[in-house]
């Protein structure tokens, strides 16, 4: 019978060193449910950040692309300018050329009208 007594006795030792076991488990699979759940909603979070830096540089994007058509279209308009005041100033020097040429024909004009005394 003490050998029973002993048994049951060393039984009780063990079942209680088990529930101490299952207990320290049921911790352990509470913290790893736990820091999964951070873990998650930290992957959330830098998915949400993520998205937000996408937009960014979307938007980023665009206002480069703008710049630049922006930039080609004045350079274009310059380079307009630039053709439209050449050819200004083509004219000017070609009237400019009319102008002393006629101011010879008109000193000509006078100087043989000068000649003619009526």
């Amino acid at each position: 019978m003490q050998h029973s007594v002993d048994a049951m006795a060393q039984m009780m030792h063990e079942v209680e060193a088990g529930l101490q076991i299952a207990s320290a488990t049921e911790n352990n699979f509470r913290q790893i449910v736990l820091t999964n759940s951070q873990i998650s909603t930290q992957i959330e979070e830098m998915a949400a950040a993520s998205e937000q830096m996408s937009a960014g540089i979307q938007e980023i994007t665009a206002s480069v692309t703008s710049i630049n058509e922006i930039a080609n279209t004045t350079n274009a308009n310059s380079h307009r300018v630039v053709s439209a005041t050449a050819r200004q100033l083509e004219g000017i020097e070609q009237a400019a050329q009319s102008s002393a040429a006629l101011a010879a024909t008109s000193e000509q004009l006078q100087r043989s009208l000068g000649k003619f005394k009526v």
